[in-house]
Parts: C-alpha cells; structure tokens; sequence
C-alpha cells in the first residue's frame, strides 16, 4: 500500500470527526495540521501494508496497520487531547 492511498480516507474521516467535536480548535487548522504531519512521515515510510493490528514503527518506517490505526496513531502523537476525545481507552 503506498502512502498516496492512505491520505485521502484519513483526512475524510479526521475533517468530519472534527467538525462535529465542536473543539477550540477550528477543524480547518486541525485538518492542515493533520495533513502535513502526514506529509512529514510519507517520505519516511519504507514499508507499509494494511492489517487490522497496529503494528507502526517511525524509527524503521514502518506502518502497518489499518486506517483507524493510522489516525490513533497520528493522534496519539501529534493531538493528544484530541486522541482522548475520539479513541477512548
């Protein structure tokens, strides 16, 4: 799977969830800043596939997993309050 067929579901679903959130922070900048944090990692990505467990390691580059282990993932790192919000333990 390349990095190109992962953008456009994850920013579909992070834009839509974050407008019905209703946060402080407008769903455009969050969107932009989703989308470039994802920019910033395509280049790395060495290996990629999808599987339903999330199994992501920036360091090796890494990312095997299925689109809503990408957006935990991104969220968990990047969105902290965000992460708490939609993906509850």
């Amino acid at each position: 799977m390349t990095s190109q067929n992962l953008i456009a579901p994850v920013l579909l679903f992070l834009f839509s969830a974050i407008l019905q959130a209703g946060r402080k922070e407008t769903s455009i900048n969050a969107s932009s800043r989703f989308a470039k944090i994802l920019e910033t990692h395509f280049p790395e990505m060495r290996d990629s596939s999808y599987q339903h467990k999330t199994e992501i390691s920036e360091k090796l580059g890494a990312w095997n997993c299925d689109y809503s282990g990408l957006i935990r993932h991104i969220l968990r790192r990047h969105f902290p309050r965000w992460e708490s919000f939609f993906c509850p333990a």
